[in-house]
């Protein structure tokens, strides 16, 4: 069948490539855009990845696809943390790509006087799951210093980002973060 010469002329890294694309990344941006307001589409989304990821399961030869992030995160302890993570992180950057364009739904982009949005969550959810893993958090050893030059990147980014909007005149919606501030300065100060 043609199916089955497809399966032969993949890879195992690119079927798991492929697999793993269409169960993680393809639901979460249909739900931000296409299917935001019909669940049916959504659901047939997801039992497709699920029929996908059954269908190759035995097609694929575990020890040529170790480097892929399922068969990782299987054996783990914590792997529910990654996997909440790598979604969140995915989920995030599609509505940072998608939000400036008409498909994508305006309830779902930051609320400007009141309400929560997902957009609103995705601030929350990054300084959650930074709290999850933060080694500050998790030990009380470390010096101020250390704290503060593990912070510097996202400073450095923060006003990398600031500098380049000024520079650019690009668009700054003021009820979001005020004139000068960014999630890159939030993030750095949240986590100091």
């Amino acid at each position: 069948s043609i199916l089955n010469s497809f399966i032969k002329f993949l890879n195992s890294k690119t079927l798991f490539f492929i697999i793993e694309f269409i169960c993680f990344v393809l639901p979460q941006l249909f739900a931000m855009t296409l299917t935001s307001l019909n669940l049916m589409f959504y659901l047939l989304i997801i039992l497709l990845g699920i029929t996908l990821t059954w269908y190759f399961k035995d097609s694929i030869n575990s020890n040529e696809a170790n480097s892929s992030f399922i068969y990782q995160q299987q054996n783990s302890h914590w792997a529910f943390i990654s996997v909440y993570r790598a979604s969140m992180m995915i989920c995030t950057c599609c509505a940072i790509l998608a939000v400036d364009f008409h498909i994508f739904p305006r309830f779902l982009a930051k609320t400007e006087t009141f309400g929560v949005s997902l957009m609103d969550i995705g601030v929350g959810s990054f300084v959650f799951s930074s709290a999850l893993v933060s080694k500050p958090a998790l030990s009380n050893k470390r010096s101020f210093i250390k704290i503060l030059l593990s912070a510097s990147p996202l400073i450095i980014l923060g006003f990398i980002r600031l500098l380049t909007t000024k520079a650019s005149d690009y668009q700054e919606h003021v009820s979001e973060y005020g004139i000068h501030w960014n999630f890159f300065f939030t993030l750095a100060f949240v986590s100091i």
